[in-house]
This record gives C-alpha cells, sequence and structure tokens, in this order.
C-alpha cells in the first residue's frame, strides 16, 4: 500500500465517523498536524502512530494496511478462534456460490 492510499483510507474513515481532524487527532492522542501529513502523504508515520490511530478507528495496522478487501478478510479472520475461522469459512464460502449462482450466464 502507498503512503497515499493509507492518507485516502484514513481519511475516509475519519470522514465516515463524521471526525474532525482536530477532534481525530485528539481521540489519537497526536497532533493534528501529524493527522494531516498522514492523510497527505507526507513523510512516514511510525508504527505508534498507525496503531493509535487504527484504535481510534477501531481496526487494526493490519487491515489498515491491507492492499485489497480479500487481504482485511484475511486478516479479520486469522485473528478469530478456530472455531469461527470455520464458520466464517463456510459463511463466505455460501456467499461466494450465491453470488456466482446469481451472475447472468455469458
Amino acid at each position: 500500500m502507498t503512503y497515499e492510499a493509507l492518507g485516502r483510507r484514513i481519511r475516509d474513515h475519519r470522514h465516515r465517523l463524521g471526525l474532525s481532524q482536530e477532534r481525530f487527532a485528539e481521540l489519537a492522542g497526536v497532533s493534528k498536524e501529524t493527522i494531516g501529513r498522514l492523510e497527505q502523504a507526507v513523510g512516514s508515520p511510525s508504527l505508534e502512530t498507525l496503531d493509535k490511530v487504527a484504535l481510534v478507528l477501531d481496526t487494526t495496522v493490519p487491515i489498515l494496511l491491507a492492499k485489497r478487501a480479500c487481504d482485511e478478510v484475511a486478516v479479520l479472520v486469522a485473528e478469530l478462534p478456530d472455531r469461527e475461522q470455520e464458520i466464517a469459512r463456510v459463511m463466505i464460502k455460501a456467499l461466494s456460490e450465491h453470488v456466482r449462482s446469481a451472475e447472468p450466464a455469458p
């Protein structure tokens, strides 16, 4: 993931939460300037900063850095206990089969 894409993702999450940069920074325990630099892809954020940002966004750093939605799903499922991982696998497989069956024939 590029710093630009990370910045857009953070900004989009922040907007969905209805937070200003100032309020978001306050909740994360960083400066408003840090959030601005992060969203504008100026410099590279520390892992500590990313962890604080992820906490406010109610996510994790690996999910925040996931390049694609399937990467995010993989991280989420991997964090589950074994039994719940199997349930998630069955549910995702059923969803995939449902979507494929609903697609028009070529």
